[in-house]
């Protein structure tokens, strides 16, 4: 099974640059839509160059047919614990 954690090779963002891109959508290309099941959507903006640089799953997502699309739903994970995964 193929490891999709975190990449231990990625090189480190500042801690400004990860405060100034997490949930900022001046240059998201991709909102995340979670937890409609519950009853409560989350809207997640994000940039995916910065989540396939960090995570070998979204790499193989947003390298596919995933690309093209601006908003994803995700509806069955609870949105605090998608925002968190983000984060």
């Amino acid at each position: 099974m193929p490891d999709y954690s975190v990449r231990p090779n990625a090189p480190p963002a500042s801690p400004f640059h990860h405060q100034w891109v997490y949930g900022n959508e001046i240059g998201c290309d991709v909102i995340f839509l979670a937890g409609q099941d519950a009853g409560e959507t989350w809207r997640l903006p994000a940039h995916t160059s910065v989540l396939k640089e960090k995570n070998a799953l979204f790499e193989i997502m947003f390298s596919g047919r995933f690309l093209q699309q601006a908003t994803v739903d995700v509806p069955d994970v609870d949105g605090r614990a998608f925002d968190n995964l983000l984060r």
